[in-house]
Order: structure tokens, then sequence, then C-alpha cells
């Protein structure tokens, strides 16, 4: 459990360090929910609200399965997961702390995002924090799981690319 937390903190520590990377993991998304909440919402509260779980939504499945699993399968074809093998860390290891760091980013992105839902524009919440933390954290888990399965049985980043943009349209469509 110790080398997965301390590998979990070091994809963290990159993830805040390059600056490209913190743009499309924290600046972009929390511009994203700007455009969705002063655009389409026009700042209403409830229309607002109606809003947030779309961007949450989409929020999850890119991180989930661009951010973890499109990700995996480029460090696989580059060979930059052979030095893992000269560690004890076991594959579980590596998944389960690649995992929990797309996580902890995400969850941190969604609350500053519902940080500045409830404050800016007053948006109503119709759950408890906890129910919504809940929901979240395992549509999240579930997508990134995905993500993982599909990086393992890809054999290059052009077939991952296509099943990820396949699956990301349809679960984009079907979650409204």
């Amino acid at each position: 459990m110790k080398a997965t937390a301390k590998l979990t903190w070091n994809a963290l520590k990159l993830a805040w360090r390059t600056p490209i990377a913190f743009f499309f993991v924290m600046v972009f998304p929390l511009g994203f929910f700007f455009l969705y909440a002063g655009i389409f919402a026009h700042g209403q509260p409830h229309a607002v609200a109606a809003l947030f779980g779309p961007v949450l939504t989409l929020m999850a499945l890119t991180s989930g399965l661009f951010g973890n699993g499109a990700t995996t399968v480029m460090m696989r074809e580059r060979g930059m997961l052979r030095p893992y093998h000269l560690t004890p860390l076991t594959a579980q290891q590596w998944i389960l702390s690649r995992m929990l760091s797309n996580y902890i980013v995400t969850l941190l992105v969604g609350a500053i995002m519902l940080v500045f839902a409830r404050e800016l524009y007053h948006m109503p919440l119709a759950t408890s924090i906890l129910n919504l933390w809940i929901v979240f954290t395992i549509g999240v888990l579930s997508i990134a799981s995905l993500g993982m399965v599909i990086a393992s049985v890809m054999n290059n980043m052009q077939e991952a690319q296509i099943v990820f943009q396949l699956l990301f349209i349809v679960f984009l469509f079907f979650s409204g």
C-alpha cells in the first residue's frame, strides 16, 4: 500500500507540475463549466443545476477514458512501462495508483466546480453532498476501470483511440 501511495503522489505531482497537463486537467474543465453556466444557462440557478450533471459526466468520461486509458496505451506503446518491471511494484499497484491519482484530480476539479456553482450562480442542490460524492465516485472509478480494461486489450494507440472515441460518444449520448 505504501508503494501505491507513493506512486499516486508522484502522478499527482506530475499532473500539477506540467503546464499543459495543468491546463487540460484544471483550467479547461473549469472554463467549460463557466461556458455552460454563463452562455447556455444564462447564469440562472436552476439552469446551472440542470447542466451541472452533464458537465460532471463529461469530465468523468474524458478523465477516465482519455486521461487514464489512452495514457496507459501510449505509455505501453512507448515503452514507458518497462522500467516498472524492474521494481517490486505489481501491476495491480500501478493500476490502482493511476486510478487513484485520476480520481483525486477529478474529484478536486468537481469540488471546485461545485463551489463555484453554489457561490457564483447560487445553484440549488437537489441531493446531499454525500450522495453526490458517492454517485460521482462510482461513476469516475467505473469509467476509469473501463478505460484500463480497454487499454489492456488494445494493440496500439490508433485502435484504442477509435474505441475510446466510440465509447465517449455513446456514453455522452446516453448521459443526456
